[in-house]
């Protein structure tokens, strides 16, 4: 699996709890229009037993005849007068007052509905203040206050570039929303959601690629409170909860939330890759193969139950299915799917492809179907030498060497990686058809070339020598000598046993310049939903590391 695949997916939560466009003016003015009126035509208190409640607050004289031109602007929604408005009377209003407290929550509004939110804060905390410690508002206008200003703070955390403000700014949005959390009665699921929002956001405030661990517990915390208040799972809770998990480093924990994502909502087609990737990830990182096995299957599950709603079918897609078969040991699904996706054309003909297609086919003992394979795709890639040697090598394994010696010889003619093995194969071919005088120019030609294997090329030598007719007939003949088995420049393919010719020496092991079926099961494939092109190698490819747009915090 690519390195890359071994950071956390960071699936990012999607809520979006931004600070919500202010309310139409009168109607976010309804309750304190109404306290205007009650505060005039209130009764005047009178003496009280010491048990009855508190009088309510009452505006001052010179506040109270500013009602009714109040209200004209207020009808008008002229925003800007009953700013000026509210100033004139904060401005003659007595400190700690309740003309001074009531029109700093109309000024704040006021600025709110004109979107100046920064300068909004300074006046709805004086009212905040005022009305908790004197007792001017109830409990609705301190939650009302609470709430506004801590998504208020909210989004000026979001907007600074400075980490200090932003700090500061995350830190006073939680403590006022947390406030409301306590004062409220019915603490609801939308506002623990909001809740585990800030403190998510709060978490990267100070460095997004090092989130701080605790704030990142806590917003779990009450994100499961959230889902603890709905009848039904929360698509954007459970988002925010699998990003918690994954930050935290809870493969698992993410991937049964994505699980329930996926069921909540199949036709989202990000949760099926990001589920994916878990379980590519858990498969990696699992130590005993029956675990590594469990999580592989679940991979394979996962692209099986996406491709029914129409997900993951990509030709990156198709080739993790093909690996995941074939490192699970179920070649004859590898085998099948595989040549299906070549003959339809989803996957290209590639040198890659046609060498896992005949080494699927051999591992299920179809030898005629793997050189069957291997020749199609030589028809379709006649100069590919490499795919050639690959098909001479498993003729020759399987006894037609003539027939071995013919593909090798144009793939010969071809440009090759490692021209240097080839001819030694070559050489060895014609050494096994007694064609002595060709395996020696064959070895002649391999000479030349510097990464030949000296070793290998005097014992072949050696071999051919013993093995060619000597001039001199002799009364006794002696068995020629066979040189040692020669390095191979890749793994053995698995075949047939080899069939020697009877009229021939022991020949030595063949030498093989090409990549061959792969004796022991692929790596993972990783988690792509892009195409990529195959490399040399008969081993099922881990697709390129996905560029997957993420769910995105607004």
């Amino acid at each position: 699996m690519p390195a890359a695949f071994l950071r956390p997916l960071r699936l990012l939560a999607a809520t979006a709890l931004t600070l919500p466009s202010a309310a139409p003016l009168p109607a976010a003015f309804a309750a304190t229009a109404a306290a205007f009126f009650a505060a005039t035509t209130a009764p005047v208190a009178v003496a009280a037993p010491a048990a009855a409640p508190a009088p309510k607050p009452r505006l001052s004289e010179r506040a109270a005849e500013k009602l009714e031109p109040l209200k004209k602007l207020l009808d008008a929604n002229d925003l800007n007068g009953l700013l000026a408005l509210a100033d004139e009377i904060l401005a003659a209003a007595e400190p700690a007052s309740f003309d001074q407290a009531l029109f700093s929550q109309i000024r704040g509004q006021i600025l709110l509905n004109l979107k100046q939110y920064p300068a909004a804060i300074a006046p709805l905390e004086t009212a905040l203040n005022l009305g908790e410690t004197r007792a001017y508002f109830g409990r609705a206008e301190i939650l009302n206050l609470l709430q506004t200003l801590s998504q208020v703070y909210y989004q000026e955390a979001a907007e600074t570039k400075d980490t200090a403000a932003r700090l500061r700014n995350y830190s006073l949005a939680i403590a006022r929303i947390r406030r409301w959390t306590e004062l409220s009665l019915r603490p609801t699921a939308e506002t623990r959601l909001y809740t585990a929002t800030l403190l998510y956001s709060a978490a990267a405030a100070a460095n997004p690629e090092k989130p701080d661990p605790a704030k990142l517990r806590e917003a779990l915390a009450e994100a499961d409170e959230s889902l603890l208040l709905r009848r039904a799972p929360h698509e954007q809770t459970l988002i925010l909860a699998a990003a918690v998990h994954q930050q935290l480093g809870d493969t698992t924990a993410a991937a049964d939330t994505i699980e329930r994502l996926a069921a909540i909502n199949p036709a989202s087609a990000l949760y099926w890759q990001q589920l994916f990737g878990a379980y590519s990830i858990l498969a990696n990182e699992a130590k005993h193969p029956r675990d590594q096995k469990k999580w592989r299957l679940r991979m394979l599950l996962t692209l099986e139950r996406a491709a029914e709603r129409g997900h993951l079918g990509t030709a990156a897609d198709l080739n993790n299915k093909i690996a995941l078969l074939f490192v699970l040991g179920q070649f004859d699904r590898a085998a099948a799917l595989l040549e299906d996706a070549l003959d339809t054309a989803k996957l290209p003909v590639t040198r890659q492809n046609g060498e896992l297609l005949a080494a699927a086919w051999q591992r299920n003992g179809a030898t005629a179907r793997a050189v069957a394979a291997l020749r199609k795709a030589v028809e379709k890639l006649p100069a590919d030498g490499a795919l050639r040697l690959t098909l001479a090598r498993i003729l020759r394994d399987n006894g037609d060497t003539a027939a071995a010696y013919a593909q090798a010889r144009q793939a010969a003619a071809t440009k090759l990686d490692k021209p240097a093995a080839a001819l030694l194969f070559l050489a060895h071919l014609a050494y096994e058809l007694r064609d002595f005088a060709a395996a020696t120019a064959w070895l002649d030609d391999a000479a030349k070339h510097p990464d030949t294997d000296a070793k290998y090329l005097a014992s072949l030598r050696t071999a051919i020598r013993d093995a060619a007719p000597q001039p001199t007939p002799s009364t006794s003949s002696s068995t020629p000598s066979t040189p040692p088995s020669t390095p191979s420049t890749s793994s053995s393919t698995p075949s047939t046993s080899s069939s020697t010719p009877s009229t021939s020496p022991s020949a030595p092991s063949t030498p093989s310049s090409t990549p061959s079926t792969p004796s022991s099961a692929p790596s993972t494939p990783s988690t792509s939903s892009t195409s990529s092109t195959p490399s040399t190698t008969s081993t099922p490819a881990s697709p390129a590391t996905p560029q997957k747009t993420p769910l995105k915090k607004n």
